[in-house]
């Protein structure tokens, strides 16, 4: 996923990316330019602690239960972006699913 990425600076990377890119029409791809990213990248990524992608969007995930606001480095807004209101409602709707339900109402 390249929602967060930490690249190394190459120009071999950057001529490879040009030609892989030749011909190739992202918004017609499968995820746009994640999914392609993730192809050319297949065999040589890895991934980064969570501090340094901490998706807001799936926080109350196991992979995030140590961490919070004075040790998370970078917040990943997938997909529901806090400054864009008209998907607040959405955004919503995903935080409260990810709360665990409580005891049943009597």
């Amino acid at each position: 996923n390249s929602g967060v990425m930490v690249l190394k600076p190459s120009i071999e990377t950057y001529m490879n990316l040009t030609r892989a890119l030749e011909g190739v029409r992202l918004h017609e791809s499968v995820f746009y330019e994640q999914g392609f990213l993730a192809d050319f990248f297949k065999d040589t990524w890895a991934a980064l602690p969570a501090c340094f992608n901490f998706c807001v969007r799936y926080l109350r995930r196991p992979l995030y239960k140590d961490l919070n606001a004075s040790n998370v480095a970078i917040l990943h807004f997938a997909k529901c972006k806090p400054w864009d209101m008209s998907l607040r409602a959405l955004a919503q709707k995903e935080a409260d699913a990810q709360v665990p339900p409580g005891p049943p109402e009597r």
